[in-house]
């Protein structure tokens, strides 16, 4: 049945009805007028409409649609609209109904005696016969599932002639339904959808999901000194969640410590390569099935990779870096190939690699190694291979280094020659080793004393000569010569040479004191060079005239003064010095002269003038004595034509003589003489003056 609405005050013209059964029959009335007309399509309907009152606001309508008995059960969709008497039209009203029908002689619904789960995926569904076993009798039984109770579906292998049905691939904890009915072949080849089955229906939760139980059947193969293969067995349950992955963990030390075995994701395959072992190492491994919940019970094994030779050796460096020698040292190789390392080869080479040679020495686990004998300033390259009972592995990457450069050794083979007595020529040899590095130059030194050195001047050269001046004869010089090469000098060279002696240099500073009537002192400063011999001696010489000398006999010595004695009083004497050595004298100082103590002479005597001329006269006087002085050594003769105020002395040579002429005189002219006795000490008084009138 339908009812229709309105909303104004004008009554139903007309209403219309129809439905659709499952076959696409229409089936359809319509009234007009409060006239009902009918419409059949391949059915027989009746209806009637019933008329709300015209003018009020709220009415109704009401027909019925009888559907005939023989239709195919099914979802009937129907729809109706109402006309008002202004011939305004409402609405389609839909609808839907279900037609469902109950089979003859259907079997009563079985008693369900319950669900009994064997794991968290499965269980058996059981039940009893019906209490009426229908018309025919029931011949099997139709069991369903569903998620939520409402919407079903055949379990496959759901139709069953017994009383019981295992079944499976379910989830753990989770609500199911189930339920079973009784067939008797009524509803075969027919939509049961739109059936009034009797049903026995169960509401079941599935066991929650544990742990998957452990694999199974581990086996190890294709094992190598690095890699091997493992496989095993899925677990016999998942534990009510499904295996997403399983965790593959090894151990080298007994099982003190686990690494897991790295993958590129989690992997439901049941085997797995392993790579990266050590060789002859025991591993133990172990497996475990993760789900859901987590990770099962180990599955567990051991194997042992094979040995091999140990891997490459890393890291090679150096210590102790010196000119001839160096430390190798270097870290263990990631693995001793599962064999213990019982010594390492060490090689070196010396071109650049184009060779190599081993290094004997006693065998060692130790990660160092002394090499000597290697040459200064040299570049080499080291490899180091670790050994065990298998053999050498590969090598190390190469190592390069350089020993160190030193200074050279000492120059050899020292010699002097040219030796003159203030010169040299001082030699060498090349040192027999130059510390790795070219020898550039040589210094030189020389030393008086060995205390105090001076570099002799030289411009940088490998020359292995070098000519010494300005030395200072007959003296003994020490002599360093050191080699250069870019570390610095070498440890001297020494040697020594002795310059030839000569006589000494001539005595300065002569002087006197103590000047007595016969005897003085002489004094003298040492010469500037002894000459390079000892001074043993002065030679002294003695003057009366200052020309000829004749030598003082004494005793050597080296004193550097002298008493003269024996000398006469007042009395000029010169006297010169010369140092003496084993090469003979020096030069003779300046000859200095001095004047012993004592008198002038007296005043001459009896002047008197004869044979005077017009131009010259003849004067003559008695000799002037002489009380401890030296004798008269000259005479003075002065005239004086203005009566004795001016004095003018005659040129003459100087002489003992008492007698003397003189020249050059004007005629008719008075002329006063007087004449002056002299020696070593001095000018006597003059004598009294002679008064001469030339003719």
């Amino acid at each position: 049945g339908m009812t229709f609405s309105g909303s104004d005050q004008t009554g139903i013209y007309s209403a219309i009805a129809y439905c659709m059964t499952p076959e696409s029959q229409g089936v359809y009335f319509q009234y007009y007028s409060g006239q009902v007309h009918t419409g059949i399509v391949n059915s027989n309907i009746s209806g009637n409409v019933d008329t709300a009152t015209i003018g009020q606001l709220a009415f109704s309508a009401h027909g019925t649609v009888e559907i005939p008995a023989g239709t195919k059960p099914g979802i009937l969709s129907c729809w109706a609209a109402a006309t008002d008497t202004l011939h305004n039209s409402s609405n389609f009203t839909f609808a839907s109904v279900a037609l469902n029908r109950t089979p003859a002689g259907q079997p009563s619904e079985p008693n369900l005696a319950k669900f009994a789960q064997s794991d968290f995926t499965s269980g058996t569904l059981s039940w009893s016969a019906p209490s009426n076993l229908g018309n025919p009798s029931l011949t099997g039984y139709v069991v369903q599932s569903s998620p939520d109770g409402s919407s079903w579906s055949d379990l496959k292998n759901g139709a069953t002639a017994g009383t019981s049905l295992p079944i499976s691939n379910l989830k753990a904890d989770t609500d199911y339904w189930f339920r079973v009915r009784g067939e008797n072949g009524g509803t075969v080849g027919q939509d049961t959808a739109f059936m009034n089955l009797s049903w026995a229906t169960i509401k079941v939760h599935t066991l929650a999901p544990t742990v998957a139980a452990a694999p199974t059947a581990l086996k190890v193969s294709s094992v190598t000194g690095s890699t091997a293969s493992l496989s095993w067995t899925a677990p016999s349950t998942n534990g009510g969640s499904a295996i997403t992955d399983f965790k593959v963990e090894t151990s080298r030390d007994g099982g003190k410590t686990w690494a897991e075995v790295a993958k590129q994701a989690p992997s439901t395959s049941t085997s797995l390569g392993l790579t990266g072992l050590a060789p002859g190492t025991t591993y133990n491994v172990r497996v475990s099935a993760i789900n859901g919940v987590g990770a099962s019970d180990y599955l567990t094994g051991t194997f042992k990779t094979t040995g091999s030779v140990p891997s490459k050796v890393s890291n090679v460096t150096s210590s102790n870096l010196a000119s001839t020698s160096l430390t190798l040292n270097w870290d263990l190789p990631a693995t001793n190939g599962g064999l213990a390392i019982s010594d390492y080869k060490v090689e070196v080479s010396g071109d650049a690699g184009a060779s190599w040679t081993v290094i004997p020495h006693a065998a060692s686990a130790v990660r160092s190694f002394n090499v000597t004998n290697l040459t200064k300033n040299k570049a080499y390259q080291f490899r180091v291979s670790a050994i065990n009972s298998l053999g050498a592995g590969a090598a190390s990457d190469v190592f390069k280094v350089s020993t160190l450069a030193t200074v050279a050794v000492a120059p050899t083979g020292f010699t002097s020659t040219s030796i003159t007595t203030g010169a040299a020529t001082l030699g060498w040899s090349a040192p027999t080793d130059n510390g790795g590095a070219s020898v550039t130059d040589y210094k030189v030194e020389i030393s008086r004393d060995g205390n105090t050195w001076t570099t002799v001047p030289r411009n940088a050269s490998t020359s292995r000569s070098q000519n010494v001046t300005g030395l200072a004869p007959g003296t003994t010089y020490q002599v360093k010569v050191s080699a250069l090469n870019s570390v610095g000098y070498s440890t001297p060279l020494a040697g020594s040479f002795k310059t030839l002696a000569t006589t000494p240099a001539a005595v300065t500073g002569l002087n006197t004191s103590n000047v007595a009537g016969t005897t003085l002192t002489l004094g003298w400063n040492l010469p500037a060079n002894n000459g390079g011999a000892a001074i043993s001696d002065y030679a002294i010489q003695v003057s009366s005239n200052g020309t000829v000398f004749t030598a003082i006999s004494h005793n050597p010595s080296n004193l550097l003064n002298y008493k003269v004695t024996g000398l006469a009083a007042g009395t000029k004497y010169w006297f010169k010095v010369a140092a003496v050595n084993s090469m003979g004298l020096s030069a003779y100082s300046d000859p200095i002269i001095v004047v012993t103590v004592g008198n002038a002479p007296a005043a001459p005597t009896s002047l008197n003038a004869t044979n005077a001329a017009g131009s010259q006269i003849k004067l003559g006087w008695k000799a002037a004595t002489v009380t401890g002085g030296s004798p008269v050594r000259d005479y003075k003769i002065e005239y004086s034509t203005d009566n004795g105020k001016n004095w003018t002395a005659v040129q003459k040579i100087a002489s003992a003589s008492t007698t003397f002429t003189t020249t050059n005189l004007k005629a008719a002219t008075t002329y006063l003489f007087r004449v002056t006795a002299i020696n070593d000490v001095g000018n006597s008084p003059a004598s009294a003056t002679l008064k001469v009138v030339t003719k």
